[in-house]
């Protein structure tokens, strides 16, 4: 049995050596543990003495329990790693306080994890994850992040009323909270599981995070035309040939309420043009994901040369503004013609780079540069030769003369 004793001296080393983290594991399993007993025998003893409860009772019946527990644990843990006594009105002090603790984390966790989902769902819609693992996601971060708030912030006011140094012990009352809180979602499932088990009733869906209830999805291209645009993320793409590797990118800009009306206006002109570009499929994407240096580019234009950008603004731009249409600034890009709906850089279509002509090198498309020092400007006024493109937004807030 000598490897068990070595064994068993390594973890007791380990344990001196990382008090905070194992008094934190200690009490975090111990929540585990006991609210898994109590989630599942609860509803039992309860039908065995004829009184009927709900899954809410049983989880906050489990949570409230767990938390005392894990609570004492984790204080005589704390306290035989620093060699310091254990007291009666420690134990009660620690549980109390833990017990309180997780069942305000379950309380405030089921009021803000909706809002919490409802900030985090346009993020993640933009990596292509589910809004199963969206929910999850929100419900795990908003119950441990109260958690940890409410361990640490009692922890503070704790140690304020007995006069010790105010950030004693915060870091592992923070730890624990973050733990237990993270906790407590697969302690509903249980609790709810094991109710359905003694009454027979489909267990319910735990709904500490509702997620947000669609709206409906008004699509921006006609019916009758969307067989020739292809699905692409949230964009759907139009390109009847191939496309430059770089060129100026333009993009056009709307409100919510009259992106269905620049739609209508400039895509039978694009296609007409033959030209290739792409537009968010529907508004609803078009609000919520679309946001921060996205915003504003409902329409994004990839023409073949510069001259057919030009053409582009002039085309499209005097039947935008007489319309009286309205949109966002697009962040980084130059505005064109006088609609304030058209906006562009010369950047790379395919590629996050830009070819130096001089060199053949490959360099940084850099954003908010309107273009390389060596790319003409094809909307600038005639007569000057294309000299006056700007490099960066600064010092150019107008729209370009000529533009459109």
């Amino acid at each position: 049995m000598s490897w068990f004793s070595d064994a068993w001296d390594s973890v007791k080393s380990f344990a001196k050596a990382h008090p905070v983290l194992t008094s934190t594991v200690a009490a975090v399993a111990t929540f585990v543990a006991v609210a898994a007993v109590v989630a599942v025998a609860a509803p039992v003893l309860a039908a065995a003495a004829g009184v009927a409860l709900t899954a809410g009772a049983v989880t906050a019946i489990s949570v409230g329990t767990a938390g005392v527990v894990s609570g004492v644990v984790g204080y005589m843990v704390g306290q035989g790693l620093a060699n310091q006594p254990v007291t009666a009105k420690g134990l009660l002090v620690s549980g109390a306080l833990s017990g309180v603790i997780s069942l305000a984390t379950l309380g405030l966790g089921s009021v803000l994890s909706p809002v919490v989902s409802r900030g985090v769902t346009p993020v993640i819609a933009r990596i292509g994850l589910s809004e199963a693992t969206t929910t999850a996601a929100a419900r795990v971060a908003t119950n441990g992040g109260v958690g940890g708030i409410l361990g640490g912030g009692t922890k503070v006011v704790e140690n304020a009323v007995t006069g010790r140094p105010l950030f004693e012990g915060v870091p592992q009352a923070t730890a624990t909270g973050v733990g237990l809180g993270v906790a407590i979602p697969p302690i509903q499932n249980a609790a709810n599981n094991a109710v359905a088990r003694v009454t027979g009733l489909p267990a319910p869906p735990v709904e500490t995070v509702r997620a947000p209830t669609p709206r409906p999805q008004q699509p921006l291209i006609d019916a009758q035309v969307q067989g020739r645009y292809l699905p692409d993320r949230i964009f759907m793409d139009y390109i009847p040939k191939d496309i430059p590797s770089e060129g100026w990118k333009l993009h056009i800009s709307a409100s919510p309420e009259h992106a269905g009306e620049v739609a209508d206006t400039v895509l039978p002109v694009l296609r007409d043009m033959g030209v290739a570009h792409k537009i968010v499929g529907n508004v609803d994407n078009y609000v919520n994901v679309m946001t921060g240096t996205q915003t504003g580019k409902l329409v994004t234009i990839y023409p073949e040369s510069p001259a057919q950008a030009k053409a582009i603004v002039d085309a499209l731009d005097p039947l935008l503004a007489s319309r009286g249409l309205t949109g966002p600034v697009v962040s980084g890009e130059m505005p064109l013609g006088s609609s304030g709906l058209f906006f562009g850089r010369y950047g790379g279509f395919t590629k996050s780079t830009v070819t130096d002509p001089a060199t053949g090198r490959e360099v940084p498309d850099v954003r908010g540069q309107m273009a390389p020092p060596w790319v003409s400007n094809p909307f600038a006024p005639s007569g000057t030769g294309g000299s006056s493109t700007p490099s960066s937004t600064s010092g150019f807030t107008g729209a370009l003369p000529g533009g459109g």
